[in-house]
């Protein structure tokens, strides 16, 4: 009888812990954001805060529950070159700081995550001359990330700087403009990985729409915004089962600028969650920042 309730515990236990996934996913989706200079190469800087509230359910190691609050960091070096007029490749490395604290109990990380690659091709895109106030462009990418982040099995999954496998990632970005005002549109998909855990991160969608206006004087430009996005994450799988407290349905509501100086390009973004459903409830999405340096130089340079 011993011998049953002990191997029941541990059984509750290892199930506690492999579900304990409540929390954002570690990796990011990459998104472009607005980047009006389509035929110049760039390297920069971007920086990421992200905070989260998780609630964690009754267990026998919790029989009250608890709270956590976690935060995730990521600054990435980032750039572009256009070996083509047609052609954008990308390429992301990011550097993560990620913190949970429970009760009494501080867990950090901090290292390089999984870097990405994306190349982008040129649809179609309209002449820019003076005659004409409409100004579009069409692009459509495909990339891959690397599992280059560390990633401990004793960890729970969402508390990783990696996740230890190769995913496949899409994007749309559509941008069009009449006089100063423009819209841009975006979306995204992730194909996750399995990594040699059995453990696979849930597919994500994304969608994003941004209003600006272009505004100039010189050699200075000022281009603030106005932004919405959907993001859905579907439920983690571990050996082909989904996964309890895993997927997400998150709306958010941005506002932002980029000021272009020569060839610095400097911008800030701040994100309000306004629909917020993740991991079953247990999770809730706080305020997000962002804000980036950008040096841009011709591909004739």
């Amino acid at each position: 009888m011993q011998r049953i309730m002990l191997m029941c515990v541990l059984f509750i236990i290892q199930d506690t812990i492999m579900a304990c996934d409540i929390c954002s996913c570690t990796s990011m989706g990459n998104s472009l954001g607005i980047l009006p200079k389509f035929n110049t190469h760039f390297i920069g800087l971007r920086h990421t805060n992200r905070s989260f509230q998780s609630f964690h359910p009754v267990s026998i190691l919790q029989p009250e529950g608890s709270v956590s609050n976690e935060n995730y960091k990521t600054t990435e070096l980032w750039g572009r070159w256009v070996p083509h007029e047609r052609i954008q490749a990308f390429a992301f490395i990011p550097f993560n700081t990620f913190s949970k604290k429970t009760n009494q109990t501080n867990e950090n990380l901090s290292g390089l995550g999984d870097i990405s690659l994306l190349l982008n091709y040129r649809v179609f895109k309209t002449n820019d001359t003076s005659k004409s106030r409409w100004h579009q462009a069409l692009y459509s990418g495909f990339g891959i990330k690397l599992n280059t982040g560390s990633y401990n099995p004793e960890y729970p999954n969402n508390f990783q700087l990696g996740s230890a496998a190769k995913d496949l990632f899409f994007n749309l970005t559509h941008t069009i403009r009449y006089s100063k005002l423009g819209f841009q549109s975006e979306a995204n998909y992730r194909k996750n990985g399995e990594n040699q855990y059995k453990y696979r991160l849930g597919e994500k969608y994304s969608l994003a729409g941004r209003l600006f206006a272009w505004l100039d004087k010189g050699r200075f430009s000022f281009l603030p915004y106005l932004g919405y996005s959907f993001e859905q994450a579907k439920p983690d799988e571990l050996k082909g089962i989904f996964q309890d407290y895993t997927g997400s349905n998150t709306e958010l509501l941005s506002i932002g600028a980029e000021c272009f100086i020569g060839n610095i390009q400097c911008g800030v973004k701040a994100s309000f969650p306004q629909t917020n459903y993740q991991t079953q409830g247990t999770l809730k999405t706080l305020n997000q920042f962002q804000f980036q340096i950008l040096y841009h130089f011709n591909s004739k340079n």
